[in-house]
């Protein structure tokens, strides 16, 4: 009975061991893979918000662009929609809509 119990501890001390040097090598690789994936995402994070604010400044631009210039060829009077809606003259502007008799 002495000899059984004994092996049962050298047993279940075996069974711990092994237990805790599989969780440790789980965790030593774990660890880097979650601050990998930490970076990663901010990274992503980082080029979101970069390519949000690009987008607000391509708008800006875009805004600028729409501005009126000095050429009188293509200033908003020459014809333009945003000119003829800025004056006061969208309907002459947009095209007629067919009459339906």
């Amino acid at each position: 009975m002495d000899s059984s119990a004994v092996l049962w501890i050298l047993a279940w001390s075996g069974v711990i061991s092994v237990l805790i040097f599989v969780l440790t090598g789980i965790l030593g690789q774990l660890l880097p893979l979650i601050e990998a994936w930490r970076k990663l995402r901010s990274t992503f994070r980082d080029d979101s918000e970069r390519n949000r604010s690009e987008g607000s400044g391509l708008a800006l631009t875009q805004e600028c662009t729409n501005a009126p210039t000095a050429d009188p060829a293509q200033s908003e009077t020459a014809g333009s929609a945003i000119g003829a809606e800025r004056h006061g003259a969208a309907e002459s502007a947009a095209p007629a809509s067919p009459s339906h008799q």
